[in-house]
């Protein structure tokens, strides 16, 4: 998945502090009094360079400021993969799995890569990182065979066919054909 245009602008326009005020400028006058206001301490770390995040005093901040701050560089994340990983291993040998998760959701088409850098880890990690590579993959197949489904029932309907040889074939009970039809409806009624 490659990030859009609008998406890069998003991440190179220059950050700024902003109040929640000034989030709800449409809103009327008489309704942002009730706005909680209170300041927050911002911090935009697009603008400082990789050398001084590396100097925060956490290397699982440190680790995670970084994959957040290149974002959109599977390149680059696949480069730092196996430094990010390493950085978020604390004093106990335990991984940060938010990080390991972050990078997979970031570069579901890297499996092979983010399999070798987890291969490289220090032994106890390795098996827990495994764990985490295997259940996060578990879950995208799942939802990529739901989303099969979906487009099968759909097609079903549309050739024709009927809820009880729908739900014999997807393996689906009459409540999910009727929902796909009520949805495809709605869909039909909007457009």
């Amino acid at each position: 998945m490659h990030p859009s245009e609008t998406d890069r602008k998003l991440v190179e326009a220059p950050w700024g502090y902003e109040s929640l005020g000034d989030k709800f400028s449409a809103l009327d006058e008489g309704l942002k009094v009730y706005l909680p206001r209170f300041d927050y301490l911002f911090h935009n770390y697009q603008a400082k360079p990789d050398e001084e995040i590396r100097q925060a005093a956490s290397p699982k901040l440190m680790a995670a400021l970084i994959a957040m701050k290149h974002f959109y560089e599977q390149g680059y994340l696949l480069k730092q993969m196996q430094f990010l990983l390493l950085s978020a291993i604390d004093e106990h040998g335990n991984l940060h799995k938010p990080l390991l998760v972050y990078l997979f959701d970031k570069l579901p088409d890297q499996m092979d890569a983010i399999q070798k850098a987890v291969g490289e880890l220090p032994s106890p990690t390795k098996s827990e990182a495994m764990s985490i590579l295997d259940a996060c993959e578990a879950r995208g197949k799942a939802e990529g065979y739901s989303e099969k489904m979906l487009q099968t029932c759909i097609n079903m309907i549309k050739d024709g066919f009927d809820n009880a040889t729908i739900c014999r074939v997807l393996e689906v009970d009459d409540a999910y054909v009727e929902e796909v039809r009520e949805r495809l409806k709605n869909e039909a009624q909007e457009g």
